[in-house]
């Protein structure tokens, strides 16, 4: 139950990061966003497989 309602919220934020990583134009931002999003889908993914 608990590793559900993570997921619920990795993919919320994952969501929120993307739709910033579109709207921002600062390229140091853009860029940090960047590696956040693939940090969680990282985290995602392993959580996924256990």
């Amino acid at each position: 139950m608990e590793i559900k309602a993570l997921i619920k919220f990795l993919k919320l934020v994952m969501i929120i990061t993307l739709i910033y990583t579109l709207i921002t134009t600062n390229f140091a931002i853009r860029a940090f966003l960047i590696v956040v999003e693939v940090i969680f889908i990282i985290i995602f993914y392993k959580v996924k497989n256990i």
